[in-house]
């Protein structure tokens, strides 16, 4: 009966601290109406089931709670409690615009579910006697990918104590998808017991495979995480395929039945593949994708502001190469080449500011370091940051002082030579400073990339600076991970 927040937030316009709201039954939530419950004038929420979604993935259309809602490149997307499907319970809050319509600011899977034939009605959330046990779950919990390819979901167990085997079950539409192939891998064998596969059988005219895996010899099982196995799917028709568990099972290493709960995922197929840096599924990779990215800068894998689709080098850190990998599609649509980015083998630039130099295009690395700082009115200190290279389209890095102690940025201006690559957009969080462009070539020679103002005025070093072209690819420095030092 104790009450588990899943988010505490302040809320606009306070309530009467003199009449306090009565203290919620967990045990009676009520019956929540469906239609959107305003927190603001121009704000809602709604809990239900999702009763429709977009067919291309998750920008687009919902039907949730019997509701229509809009979901756009600033939506987000939250699915800790399962993948975000057909009949998946949800929590989504966001705005009326201008027409009145619902747009969504997040939409969020919710523990517990509710009852499918009230989607306004939570209910009562079942409890979880696994909770803290094993777990099998599928990952990623949201696939996707086009017609005529191929995805591949690891089957993944978490919490595991002695793991000595397991069986599953699993479903899917087999219009939408079909399993092409289940092969082990490394976590049930990785303390060196013997590990033999069980199966797999493959139904795709009904859309089932069960497979499972046992272990024998001397030792314990393993425990903790891992990837149990690999479930490859061929995608025949653009459409939603729920992949669900239809049964579970497993046992210690001594025989012994463990008990086992799941999570469900899903795989949505889309009729053309996907184009690298389209964040909102509109066939075109424009600003608006690259903002979306940017936005994210800087966060991680367990982040409120973390989307793994913004994580395009799949390092669970949105940093300046995710930036950088979206801005060097900019301008490309479906079915066409990029239509703003330059030519491939266009003559380098080599003029940028009055101390540009020309610069031996064999040369394939790239220096970084900062200039002279000049004092400020305020007490803070303004840095030139100076690079030699070519095709520099972005930065990244971090500032400390002589004792390895963060420093503040206030501020990050970026200078023309850097702006030679494009239109340009310069990022800072605490001790972190970024900017990147697009659109154009990369500056080329040598020049000031921007000028970055920070705290006090103790000397300032760069740390693990990263630079990349256009396109994001990362530019090799000459003396890679060392600091480069002001004073």
């Amino acid at each position: 009966g104790n009450l588990i927040a899943n988010s505490i937030e302040t809320q606009p316009g306070g309530g009467n601290p003199g009449n306090p709201s009565p203290t919620p039954d967990p045990d009676n939530p009520g019956n929540p109406n469906p239609t959107p419950e305003p927190t603001h004038p121009n704000e809602w929420q709604i809990f239900g089931n999702v009763d429709a979604m977009p067919a291309g993935g998750f920008i687009g259309q919902w039907i949730i709670g019997g509701q229509t809602v809009q979901a756009d490149a600033f939506t987000r997307f939250e699915q800790q409690y399962g993948p975000l499907q057909v009949g998946a319970y949800v929590k989504a809050e966001g705005y009326y615009d201008a027409a009145g319509n619902l747009i969504a600011n997040s939409i969020e899977t919710q523990p517990g579910g509710g009852n499918p034939g009230n989607p306004g009605n939570p209910g009562n959330p079942t409890p979880n006697p696994n909770a803290g046990g094993l777990t099998f779950r599928l990952d990623p919990a949201a696939a996707q990918g086009a017609v005529g390819g191929s995805l591949s979901l690891n089957l993944m167990a978490d919490n595991a104590t002695d793991l000595g085997g397991f069986e599953v079950s699993l479903t899917f539409d087999p219009a939408v998808v079909n399993v092409t192939d289940v092969t082990l891998d490394g976590f049930l064998g990785s303390t060196g017991r013997t590990v033999s596969l069980v199966g797999p059988v493959v139904d795709n005219a009904s859309g089932t495979v069960k497979f499972g895996a046992f272990s024998f010899g001397a030792g314990s099982g393993p425990s903790g995480s891992g990837v149990l196995a690999v479930v490859t799917f061929s995608l025949q028709n653009a459409g939603n395929s729920a992949v669900a568990f239809a049964g579970a099972s497993a046992t210690d290493s001594t025989g012994a039945p463990v008990s086992v709960a799941t999570q469900d995922g899903s795989i949505v197929v889309n009729n053309q593949a996907a184009l690298t840096g389209d964040m909102d599924d509109d066939c075109d990779v424009d600003v608006s994708d690259v903002m979306y990215v940017a936005a994210r800068w800087g966060s991680q894998s367990g982040d409120p502001d973390y989307d793994p689709r913004a994580d395009l080098d799949n390092s669970t850190l949105i940093d300046i190469v995710d930036v950088m990998t979206v801005a060097g599609h900019w301008g490309e649509a479906c079915g066409q080449q990029a239509a703003g980015m330059a030519a491939a083998g266009s003559a380098l630039k080599m003029q940028a500011d009055s101390t540009a130099l020309p610069l031996d295009p064999a040369l394939a690395l790239t220096q970084v370091w900062l200039g002279q700082g000049e004092l400020q009115a305020d007490g803070s200190m303004r840095y030139p940051l100076m690079a030699v290279g070519r095709n520099i389209a972005a930065f990244q890095l971090s500032l400390v002082d002589d004792s390895g102690m963060p420093v503040a940025v206030r501020s990050v201006e970026v200078a023309p030579f850097l702006a030679e690559a494009g239109t340009c957009a310069a990022l800072q969080d605490g001790n972190a400073a970024a900017a990147y462009c697009f659109g154009g070539d990369g500056a080329s020679g040598q020049g000031t990339l921007a000028y970055i103002q920070v705290d006090g005025q103790s000397p300032v070093q760069l740390v693990l600076p990263i630079l990349t072209d256009a396109s994001g690819k990362i530019l090799p420095l000459t003396t890679p991970g060392a600091l480069s030092i002001s004073k």
